[in-house]
């Protein structure tokens, strides 16, 4: 009897650190979305070096007269504690590759760095919310149209949640110019995925509306989140597209996605993406 004891005590104990550790993990079991990453932000705290490349193709219909836009970025997480987490979304180099004007350009975008706070976080149930407040530093090259106004000031919040088979995470923010010249954008996202052993397939849904607009040239049509041309005519235009694609965890803590994104309006703001290419290489690293 006085065996059995430490015996039962030893196995309900190493129980309850199975199943902890099992509920546990559904953050783990969760996945950072690929679309519009500078303006998607996953609520989860975590350091994270993930490293981007987009090919952007612009509709014909577009005032450039189409072309090509590719983008080569970083961005970087720092988990300072289980709350807060320090965040570099956007520093990217741009080849930005216009049919109406004879000479292309590349250099440096603007850089974006902020806050994320995560007010909300439940492992076991899988469910986090958090706010963050970016600040976008006009000190990119003017070739790429970058460095111009006096930058955004970008406030958002977003929400991850699991349900059963699925994770869903949203995200829907501002971003906000200091000067006149830029427009104003509010943005909104959806992602779904399903995990299948370390494959994810997802699906996207990504809104941009421009709800001021600029006054830096006469066009009725906006760049998205790549760039903020201040169209003086594009109060209102709205972008809504999706996004098929999937990550595969190439091992603890490394992630590969692609996502193939086209949009679903039409009009001269939609015009701006005939189809976008996502891909990124994630590496989370141990946190606080």
């Amino acid at each position: 009897m006085k065996k059995l004891i430490p015996s039962l005590f030893l196995s309900v104990l190493c129980l309850c650190t199975s199943q902890t550790a099992m509920a546990e993990s559904r953050f783990d079991q969760m996945i950072t979305p690929v679309s519009n990453p500078s303006t998607f932000e996953d609520p989860r705290p975590q350091s994270e070096v993930r490293a981007l490349f987009m090919w952007h193709e612009i509709n014909d219909g577009f005032f450039t007269a189409g072309g090509d836009t590719q983008v080569y970025g970083v961005q970087l997480r720092l988990a300072l504690n289980e709350r807060l987490t320090f965040v570099v979304n956007r520093a990217s180099l741009y080849d930005y590759n216009p049919e109406l004007f004879s000479q292309s350009g590349s250099g440096f975008g603007d850089i974006e760095l902020g806050v994320k706070y995560t007010f909300h976080m439940n492992e076991q149930a899988g469910t986090a919310a958090a706010w963050g407040l970016g600040w976008q530093m006009p000190t990119g090259n003017r070739d790429v149209l970058q460095g111009r106004g006096d930058g955004f000031i970008h406030p958002y919040v977003s929400g991850a949640v699991a349900f059963n088979d699925y994770n869903v995470i949203g995200s829907t923010g501002f971003r906000v110019p200091f000067s006149s010249d830029d427009s104003t954008f509010w943005d909104a996202n959806l992602h779904v995925d399903t995990p299948m052993g370390d494959f994810y397939p997802l699906m996207e849904l990504n809104l941009i509306q421009v709800i001021d607009d600029g006054n830096r040239i006469a066009i009725d049509g906006e760049g998205a989140d790549l760039f903020s041309f201040g169209a003086s005519e594009a109060r209102g235009d709205t972008l809504i597209t999706s996004t098929v694609g999937a990550r595969y965890r190439l091992g603890q803590g490394v992630d590969f996605g692609i996502g193939y994104q086209v949009p679903l309006t039409k009009g001269d703001s939609s015009d701006f993406m005939k189809y976008r290419i996502t891909t990124d290489l994630s590496f989370t690293l141990p946190s606080y």
